[in-house]
């Protein structure tokens, strides 16, 4: 008898667990039916190169994903996929969802603190600051809901590719320009070595910078710190030696402008040298009045805790800023008195053309030639020069000083080209630095899948496991609820008996 009513609730509630799935699945499948959600198509983009987890492209520039639904790339995608006459980049761009790729327990460190009473050495990086290396897109379909399988991959397959060819121009570490933008014939002679000086400056300090980042590379047997070494080189030495040419001998278009120019230079300069004067007189006073001796007591349950302030590092800092603005003036001073003397330089020149015109105009004037005696003394012959002769030392001087011009003119010129030379070489270390960054493997690509609601499909599993299983769940806890009970009249029965 016990057997047949084990069987019986047996049965009992193998049928109410099929009705309660039963149940469930009738109830997703009608919500499927009436919400079936969105047809897309999906791929996810990863990103491996150096600087990817702190969110820092090979550039050096913070990076994301926000320019995938940008005109530029999406455009292009539709020109590549040839469905530019059908669609809009608005269009896309409203059905066009992407994001990163978080880890689990991204929220659990988010929600999580550091005690001010931590001084440990070794301390985890904030979540805030965390970036995703992968990001997922998708594409739907509610730009047009007619739109094949074929086509919706296609296009989400153009716009990955797209935007991986836009983040390759983009994020890629740039190339100086090789050739001088400048016209340098258009300036005078100082400025234009003044141009070329800057230029180079500015490629050695990326150089060094690349050279920080990638030491080892390297294409010809040179690197980041030789292109650094042959530019400070081409200064220290071609350039240097032009500039003091063209100092020394006055070699100018225009001395009228130049003189100008060194004048607001030099005013220019005694104002910053005004500003920075008064800075470091405040600055030794706020050195001088400054009190290195901080201590801060906390006072946490009960206890007394004695922290050490930081008005050490601080005076330190102080100092360190003080001692710069000195740096700085001196490098002012210095300039002040290059100008200086390169004015000195000019105006010595025009001095000295004024006077051989005065001299010029006084050897005009005729004096006799003749042979004077008195008594018995002879006077000597006074040599007298002719016009002639005045005017072929005015025109030898004029061809000496056009020498002087046309030999620097070449001598610029051939810095110019040594210059282009290392920038060329520094372009293909700035190509292969970019290769080596921006390629298949550090920014991958996965295939496109598609997704369309079905009612065989995982998305319709996951939510009839989501409807089913608490249904399921509560007849359960009906049968346990039902067999309780039968036991406990049965167990009654049994001591009645």
């Amino acid at each position: 008898m016990n057997k047949q009513k084990n069987k019986h609730l047996l049965w009992t509630t193998l049928c109410i667990l099929i009705a309660c799935a039963i149940i469930g699945v009738v109830i997703s499948a009608v919500k499927f039916l009436k919400n079936p959600g969105k047809t897309s198509a999906s791929s996810t983009i990863e990103f491996a190169f150096d600087g990817a987890a702190s969110g820092i492209a090979p550039n050096g520039y913070a990076f994301d994903l926000n320019n995938i639904g940008s005109d530029e790339v999406l455009e292009a995608a539709l020109e590549s996929a040839r469905m530019k006459d059908r669609y809009t980049a608005d269009q896309i761009r409203q059905q066009l969802k992407y994001q990163g790729v978080y880890p689990e327990d991204i929220v659990k460190q988010m929600l999580s603190f550091d005690s001010a009473l931590d001084f440990s050495a070794n301390r985890a990086v904030a979540a805030t600051n965390y970036h995703p290396t992968q990001y997922s897109v998708k594409l739907y379909n509610d730009f047009d809901k007619d739109i094949s399988k074929a086509d919706l991959q296609k296009l989400l397959e153009c716009i990955m590719a797209e935007y991986k060819s836009y983040f390759s121009r983009v994020y890629a570490a740039g190339t100086n320009e090789i050739s001088v933008r400048y016209t340098l014939s258009d300036y005078d002679y100082p400025q234009q070595l003044t141009i070329l000086t800057r230029l180079m400056e500015e490629s050695v300090i990326y150089a060094e910078e690349m050279y920080e980042k990638e030491p080892s590379l390297m294409t010809g047997g040179r690197g980041f710190n030789d292109i650094a070494l042959q530019l400070n080189n081409l200064i220290d030495t071609d350039i240097n030696k032009l500039s003091a040419n063209v100092t020394i001998n006055a070699l100018t278009k225009n001395p009228d402008r130049l003189i100008i120019q060194y004048n607001y230079e030099i005013r220019s300069l005694n104002n910053q040298l005004a500003k920075k004067t008064d800075q470091l007189a405040r600055m030794d006073k706020l050195v001088s009045d400054y009190d290195k001796n901080e201590i801060i007591y906390l006072s946490t349950s009960g206890a007394l805790t004695k922290i050490d302030g930081n008005s050490t590092e601080i005076y330190d800092k102080l100092i360190t800023a003080r001692n710069n603005v000195a740096e700085e003036i001196t490098a002012i001073k210095s300039n002040i008195a290059t100008y200086q003397l390169r004015l000195n330089d000019l105006i010595g020149t025009g001095e000295e053309e004024e006077e051989k015109k005065d001299e010029k105009e006084t050897a005009s004037v005729s004096v006799t030639t003749d042979t004077e005696t008195t008594g018995d003394s002879e006077s000597e012959a006074i040599p007298v020069q002719s016009q002639e002769e005045i005017d072929a030392l005015a025109q030898a001087a004029a061809e000496a000083k056009a020498a002087q011009i046309a030999a620097l003119e070449a001598d610029i010129g051939k810095v110019t080209e040594k210059r282009e030379t290392i920038m060329k070489e520094f372009a293909a270390l700035i190509k292969l630095y970019n290769d080596k960054q921006i390629n298949d493997l550090t920014v991958a690509v996965s295939s496109v899948k598609y997704d369309t609601p079905k009612l065989i499909s995982s998305t319709f599993i996951i939510q009839t496991v989501k409807i089913a299983g608490p249904i399921c769940v509560i007849g359960l806890i009906v049968c346990l609820v039902i067999i309780i009970h039968v036991k406990r009249k049965e167990a009654h029965q049994s001591l009645d008996d």
